[in-house]
């Protein structure tokens, strides 16, 4: 009786699955209709991307990434997945306001790109203060719906995630498209499991947890059963994209799939010739550029100048420059701003600054620092390059294996503030003027590398020879 059963549920699984697929497929056609391309032989496109118009990082990978797309397959129609609705955007109006924020906020042209806009309502599934607790688990979850719900809304060939959201594909995957993910970070890494595994305290694991051997082991075998379930989800991604070496030897260690994984490196705004321009420099003048995030470790900077400040020769001073997400980074810059007042060093903080005044500081200041460590990429390093700066980044992560040539392009340290004031003091009076201007032409060289034309390249030339290949 249960054998029967069990029969009978899966015949009707297996109905609802062809008569979905039905759906779907009929779906496909009507957005053919209505964009007005009949043609089977080109593909479809659908980016999903939460929140395309919240000018970071991700959402210059996404535009450039579609305006990629449309030069190699000027014919195929795009569809672009995004919360409109809670950006304040009405679908007839999504085109035209999203050609003048990328505009405003990028310099890229989206005249000749025309998508259409689908609203997914969930956007907060996906959101990590929604959930204090299984944070990883339940935003894997939300990914999976999210991804569900905006291909059941508009069905696509081929489904392209640029928002780190690899479970988003699952259903793409099973109904038949093929699946494309750019990935910024792997959501759960080797490194991960090492600081949890060696019970270290970090941004991402509690000094509550990493006192406690039980704990540790609890959220030890959480790590695993996900970072399982992570590589199943992978299995999914038919062209997996990485950002840098770094995300790419990762994504290798964790995932179970074979296919090899692209690097392709970032779209970066890499100004130089900008910084061409004469320009008197302070060479007594430190920037950072960075998020104030736990990760990026501004503290290390503080006790960076403390140590500096033991050179009596030098009068440097820091200029911490960075956005604030919300109230908690925030009190993160104001805690930073006292720290120095009471320490006494010269440190100055400065908070969602206009992009004139990032450019300003930039041409003025004679060498950059970053703090993070194991920095999937790094943007703000190749930005801090492509300005001419003395760049002095951490020695890990794609800042030490794509970016940074210790000794040429820019230099490296450790994890000690003492490192990292010895390499700025060589930075700031170490070198000769000869040496110093020959590291500043070797930065800003290397930082063309990673302009949104090379972006742009690499993507279309990979979605043209996979898609091409499948």
């Amino acid at each position: 009786m249960l054998l029967y059963a069990l029969f009978g549920w899966f015949a009707e699984l297996v109905a609802v699955f062809f008569v979905l697929r039905y759906m779907i497929k009929q779906r496909k056609k009507k957005l053919r209709t209505e964009t007005s391309n009949e043609s089977q032989a080109t593909p479809s496109f659908g980016f999903l991307h939460p929140h395309s118009l919240s000018g970071g990082g991700g959402e210059r990978v996404l535009w450039c990434a579609v305006i990629a797309t449309r030069k190699v397959f000027p014919d195929s129609p795009l569809v672009i997945y995004s919360a409109w609705a809670d950006a304040g955007v009405k679908l007839e109006e999504a085109v035209d306001r999203s050609r003048l924020k990328v505009r405003e906020q990028f310099g890229l042209d989206l005249a000749d790109v025309s998508f259409v806009p689908v609203d997914i309502k969930c956007a907060h599934l996906i959101d990590p203060s929604q959930y204090p607790r299984l944070t990883l688990l339940l935003q894997a979850l939300g990914a999976c719906f999210m991804g569900f719900h905006a291909f059941w809304e508009q069905p696509v060939d081929v489904f392209v995630d640029t928002a780190n959201l690899t479970f988003s594909l699952v259903t793409p995957k099973a109904f038949g498209a093929q699946t494309v993910s750019y990935v910024h970070y792997p959501t759960v890494s080797t490194d991960m499991l090492t600081v949890v595994r060696t019970r270290r305290a970090r941004f991402n694991n509690s000094s509550a947890i990493a006192r406690s051997a039980g704990l540790s082991f609890a959220k030890l075998m959480y790590y695993h059963a996900f970072a399982h379930l992570y590589a199943f989800a992978a299995l999914c991604c038919d062209i997996p994209m990485a950002n840098s070496s770094w995300t790419r030897n990762h994504l290798n260690s964790v995932w179970w799939k074979r296919t090899s994984v692209e690097t392709v490196f970032p779209p970066c705004p890499t100004f130089c010739e900008e910084a061409t321009v004469a320009f008197p420099r302070n060479e007594s003048l430190i920037v950072s550029v960075g998020q104030f995030r736990p990760e990026k470790n501004h503290a290390l900077q503080l006790d960076m100048m403390e140590k500096l400040a033991e050179h009596d020769h030098l009068k440097a001073t820091l200029l911490m420059i960075g956005g604030v997400r919300n109230a908690s980074d925030a009190a993160r810059a104001e805690t930073l701003r006292k720290q120095a007042e009471e320490r006494g060093l010269a440190v100055k903080v400065a908070v969602n600054i206009s992009r004139e005044a990032l450019r300003t500081a930039l041409r003025r200041a004679s060498v950059g620092v970053h703090t993070m460590r194991d920095e999937h990429f790094g943007i703000s390093v190749v930005e801090l390059q492509a300005y001419g700066l003395i760049t002095v980044g951490h020695r890990s992560g794609g800042v030490e294996l794509d970016i940074i040539d210790d000794g040429v392009t820019g230099l490296l340290a450790g994890d000690t503030a003492e490192e990292y004031a010895e390499k700025v003091n060589h930075a700031l009076r170490g070198m000769s003027k000869e040496k110093r201007e020959a590291m500043r032409e070797a930065g800003m060289e290397s930082a063309r590398r990673f302009s949104e034309e090379a972006f742009q390249e690499k993507f279309g030339s990979v979605l043209v020879k996979r898609i091409a290949s499948h």
